[in-house]
């Protein structure tokens, strides 16, 4: 019984910790401008607009310019810095990474998560569009509010086609029944620690419980248990063809899908983008 308690409580630890190191912190850096192209200003613009976007979209939006890629090129850096950063909105990781790599002279889009899923190639072009209308002027800010503005577009145009309340996209199951999904809302209210907490402790309070059940003792009687050996034989035994009936069904290989193309980073996650030199 001590064995079992002390399991208990362990698993419920165990439970609390893991929900909390999942909760996004949207507080963390996501400007990183090792470039030093941006003013100090410019930094706390961009940084304050992902803020106000990440729990409406559900996406993790980060900024990087660099002047030394390592070696790398834009698409194993961009991977790199994004699985070993930990960014990612969710479970699944979901973010979307804008790289100015000076070094390369490469921009470069990097889609993670439900990012990849829902925009495509053709977006990231149209996303990269929206960005080089600025590059061309050195005007990196701009460029990357544009990334921002564009990206959200490409984003919600398949994933909220059918779905509105009150002229906002919704990024979760909360967001229908409690409104709009931004920072203030009831979605946003159940990812802080002091509200998730007490509930994985009460979904690891279900899964104790559910152990104590499957430690019950079972019936050991079984449908042999009262029979008498070899007491019963078959006398007779006859088939019969009754008939064949055959199903057929075509399957359609129609129809849209959204996405693009991706691939596996060095640190096993699936990432998808595109990029342009300057």
């Amino acid at each position: 019984m001590k064995k079992f308690i002390r399991f208990s409580i362990i698993s419920s630890l165990l439970v609390c910790m893991f929900l909390s190191l999942c909760a996004f912190d949207k507080d963390a850096q996501k400007v990183f401008d090792y470039a030093d192209v941006l003013t100090s200003g410019e930094e706390e613009e961009i940084t304050n607009a992902f803020k106000a976007r990440n729990d409406a979209y559900g996406l993790d939006f980060v900024f990087v310019t660099t002047n030394d890629t390592q070696g790398k090129d834009e698409v194993q850096y961009s991977d790199d810095f994004y699985d070993e950063g930990g960014f990612g909105y969710d479970e699944n990781r979901s973010g979307i990474m804008l790289l100015m790599d000076f070094d390369n002279r490469k921009v470069y889009i990097n889609t993670v998560g439900s990012a990849l899923a829902e925009i495509n190639d053709v977006e990231i072009e149209v996303i990269l569009d929206q960005v080089f209308e600025y590059m061309d002027d050195e005007e990196y800010k701009d460029a990357c509010l544009a990334f921002l503005d564009a990206s959200i577009e490409a984003y919600t145009s398949s994933k909220y086609d059918d779905v509105s309340y009150s002229g906002h996209p919704q990024s979760d199951w909360l967001s229908p029944v409690f409104g709009d999904s931004n920072p203030d809302s009831a979605a946003s209210y159940f990812r802080k620690p002091y509200v998730s907490l007490p509930i994985a402790a009460g979904i690891a309070l279900i899964i104790v419980l559910i152990i104590a059940f499957a430690r019950r003792p079972k019936m050991t009687a079984g449908s042999s248990t009262y029979m008498a050996k070899n007491s019963f034989s078959v006398k007779h035994q006859t088939d019969v063809f009754l008939g064949r009936h055959t199903v057929t069904r075509r399957i359609d290989e129609g129809g849209g899908s959204h996405g693009g193309s991706s691939h596996m980073s060095s640190g096993g996650i699936s990432h998808g983008g595109g990029g342009r030199s300057f």
